[in-house]
């Protein structure tokens, strides 16, 4: 958006377009930008990134071979937005605005900041990008938002889903509530389209799987043209009943129902529903707080979006024909903040690449002091269609003394490769100190606790509890309870829970579930509550007990790994006195989400969206550090989803983003077997008890079996409808179980990978799977708030 004193705002055309693709390709010195570096992508995957804002914490960006600091990669993509600017304008911008995402702070805003420098805006201001949405629906569009009152802005981008609650402090719009999905957006419901059409369609000769994984230039021009396909009849169908769609390599021209495209998308936008509403719930918001409901971000234009929104929350949503522009749009009147320190320049980077010309027409840096973006009256954005005056040479100084102010975001798009895509980063939380709570009398479980307005993440040393600092060895372990007794080895917690984010279950004895409202303990025979651990800063997401039950892992998104002492607690034989929890010591924290944990003797393993981390747990001493990328894939890695030992303790295996699974030896820092099976996100994982085998599940709801050794999986027929988010191999490995977003549980028998049955009664997605030591018995945990116990052999929920 380009702002001039007494004229309309103009949106800017790159190659005809408003909005202009973040993808980047270096190549020979140069960076490439927008659409003509998707068109170079296919010559040389290695040299493309689709989305540097991804990437904006990582210091350098491996392109072509090369390490390329992420501010010059970033800086390139600004550079092309400043460049047609000035041509439209015939100046270089006095002021530009850049908006971000509401949780940066600090490093990544002076990532950016420096970015901007480098493209010659020397005095950029910034906002978050739901007050940029919050003020162009009330400044421009007039939406009435009283002083006190609330707006929601829904942000449903391409590989994200982002929730905002934005309120009127004083006449300045404030964040007061975020939350948000690393890995739902328009992206999934493009996979979905296309496994639908490869069921629908199969093909005998192998053409899918070229389509799947291409391995020459025409296989690659083939899937760009499905997915470009794919992504215009899915926007085609937010206004009509049907699109066509042609499958090369099959040759076959097929239409898609707007039906059909919402029943791939339904499971997946009730999980940005449920958002909606757990972030309200968390701040405390009323629904008479809230005076809109903004949607923003292209996918967001779904018809459905709007009416799954509407029938759950009863405030009608407010969406426009380009929500991409609405930020971008907003961004020119938005109160902004001053630029934050500059960044400190990457490590080791390549001095050939610091400082790559990007192919747009350089620009002048503005010497000229700060200019305080100028409001102008309501207006109506119109396109720019002219070139009044060419780009200035390299020399020259500006040409007039008008004010110029250009909007920029830094990434307007998702990219063309929609299989290239990585989920985002959730940016890290503040990490709050916590004390166990034991209730001696039943009590409600303490609330969850919201950050309302992050931080940047402080790593924290690591804490140990003084009662084991005269101790060499791992403490204690505690008097187990009595074994369980009767036909049902594990019964529910009692009293009213959260919504259930993990489980973990120790020798059917200790039943650990994590839920919005902290971690319950109970006996597993009884379902009698012992402990309820509340020291996470965020909802706990993963569980492991050690191998002897003396310590329970657990981790938040943002927070640290925690450790929690059974002996600590106080447990008796009798359970008659009980002392209160004490936290045993913090892990050295991952900067981002902490999404799985396991535990193999002394080693606990952690696995978050950068990196793999294996920790001494006696001492919480970092033993290896491990990367997940795939040197093959053409973005930068990220998305670890899962981390697994294996039952004797000598392979750690992982799984994530881009269908990527990996197998490590308990030494060695490179990856023994590697198998890449779907575009798709792997979201669950476990190991055969043999050893020998693994079952992972993804995003489009596939189970699979890999055998170790082998060159492919076998995909388990009678899958899931939406994505899966556990699996769990039962002890006997008679049975493999697997739940998720469809709310069902699946069955099938280990040895041949037949359907064995499912097992129905949730009424939320399931998130967690585990089996009692019999085999014979299921326990499964939902965002329903209940833990449910099956009985596996009779097919029914056990009594």
């Amino acid at each position: 958006m380009l702002s001039r004193p007494g004229r309309p705002v103009e949106t800017l055309l790159f190659d005809g377009s408003p909005v202009l693709p973040s993808s980047v390709f270096a190549s020979d010195g140069r960076i490439l930008v927008g659409r003509d570096a998707e068109r170079s992508a296919a010559a040389d995957p290695a040299s493309f990134e689709p989305n540097p804002k991804r990437c904006i914490g990582d210091g350098l960006i491996l392109l072509g071979g090369k390490d390329v600091p992420v501010t010059e990669v970033i800086a390139s993509v600004l550079r092309r937005v400043v460049a047609e600017a000035v041509r439209v304008a015939g100046v270089v911008p006095e002021a530009a605005v850049l908006t971000h995402p509401a949780d940066w702070r600090g490093e990544r805003l002076g990532v950016l900041r420096l970015s901007a420098k480098l493209a010659g805006l020397s005095s950029p201001r910034f906002t978050p990008e739901p007050v940029a949405a919050a003020t162009h629906f009330t400044v421009h569009l007039g939406h009435a938002a009283p002083e006190g009152s609330c707006i929601v802005v829904y942000d449903l981008g391409g590989g994200t889903c982002d929730v905002t609650v934005v309120r009127n402090e004083g006449g300045r719009m404030l964040v007061v509530a975020s939350g948000g999905l690393s890995d739902v957006g328009g992206l999934d419901i493009d996979h979905a389209i296309v496994r639908h059409l490869e069921r629908v369609y199969p093909s005998a000769d192998g053409a899918w799987g070229k389509l799947r994984d291409p391995q020459t230039p025409n296989d690659r021009r083939q899937r760009r043209q499905l997915w470009r396909d794919v992504k215009d009849a899915k926007e085609l169908l937010s206004r009509e009943s049907t699109a066509a769609l042609f499958i090369p390599l099959l040759d076959k021209d097929v239409h898609l129902t707007r039906e059909e495209l919402e029943g791939f998308a339904k499971p997946l936008l009730e999980q940005t529903v449920a958002l909606t509403t757990n972030v309200l719930r968390r701040a405390n918001i009323d629904a008479r707080e809230i005076k809109g409901l903004f949607l923003v971000g292209g996918a967001s234009r779904m018809p459905l979006v709007s009416t799954m929104l509407l029938r759950e929350m009863g405030i009608a949503p407010t969406v426009l024909e380009q929500p991409e522009l609405v930020v971008a749009s907003g961004a020119v009147d938005a109160p902004t903040t001053a630029p934050p320190s500059p960044a400190p320049a990457p490590l080791d980077a390549t001095s050939s690449m610091s400082a790559m010309p990007v192919s747009a027409p350089p620009v002048a840096p503005v010497s000229a002091p700060p200019v305080a973006p100028v409001s102008a009256p309501p207006r109506q954005v119109t396109p720019n269609h002219a070139a009044p005056n060419p780009a200035p040479p390299d020399h020259a100084a500006p040409v007039s003394p008008k004010r110029e102010h250009v909007t920029v975001m830094p990434v307007s798009a998702p990219p063309a490769d929609a299989t290239s895509a990585v989920p985002l980063p959730v940016p890290p939380r503040q990490v709050i100190r916590g004390v166990a709570k034991v209730p001696v009398k039943p009590t409600p479980p303490p609330q969850e606790r919201v950050v309302h307005d992050p931080v940047p993440y402080v790593p924290t040393r690591i804490e140990t509890n003084p009662a084991f600092l005269e101790q060499d060895d791992e403490p204690p372990t505690p008097p187990p309870p009595p074994a369980p007794e009767g036909d049902v080895p594990v019964r529910a917690p009692e009293g009213a829970i959260g919504g259930v984010t993990a489980l973990a279950l120790f020798d059917d004895r200790y039943l650990a579930v994590a839920t919005t409202q902290g971690i319950v303990i109970s006996e597993a025979a009884s379902g009698r509550r012992v402990a309820v651990l509340d020291g996470h800063s965020a909802t706990p997401r993963a569980l492991a007990w050690s191998e002897d039950g003396s310590v329970l892992a657990s981790s938040a998104d943002g927070d640290a790994v925690q450790l929690w002492s059974q002996a600590s607690w106080g447990w008796k034989v009798s359970r008659e006195m009980w002392r209160p929890n004490v936290l045993q010591r913090r892990m050295g924290s991952h900067s981002d989400q902490v999404r799985s944990l396991s535990w193999s003797g002394g080693s606990l393993a952690g696995a978050n969206i950068n990196s793999i981390r294996v920790w001494r747990s006696y001492d919480g001493k970092l033993k290896r550090e491990l990367t997940f990328a795939d040197p093959n894939s053409t973005v930068t890695p990220k998305g670890v989803r899962v981390v697994a030992w294996s039952p004797d303790g000598q392979l750690l295996a992982a799984a994530g983003c881009q269908g990527l699974v990996k197998v490590w030896q308990v030494v060695g820092e490179d990856p023994t077997m590697m198998l890449r099976v779907d575009p798709l996100t792997v979201r669950a994982l476990c190991w055969s008890p043999d050893g020998r085998r693994l079952a992972f599940g993804d995003a489009g709801g596939d189970v699979r079996l890999w055998t170790l050794g082998g060159t492919a999986a076998v995909t388990l027929p009678s899958g899931h409808s939406a994505a899966v988010e556990a699996v769990a191999w039962s002890p006997d490995g008679m049975w493999v179980a697997s739940g998720g977003v469809d709310r069902v549980i699946r069955l099938w028998y280990g040895e041949s990978g037949e359907p064995a049955g499912e097992l129905s009664g949730h009424n939320g997605d399931i998130t967690t799977l585990a089996w009692t030591k019999d085999s014979k018995h299921l326990v499964s945990g939902s965002g329903d708030r209940t833990v449910r116990v099956w009985d596996v052999v009779e097919r029914r929920e056990a009594r």
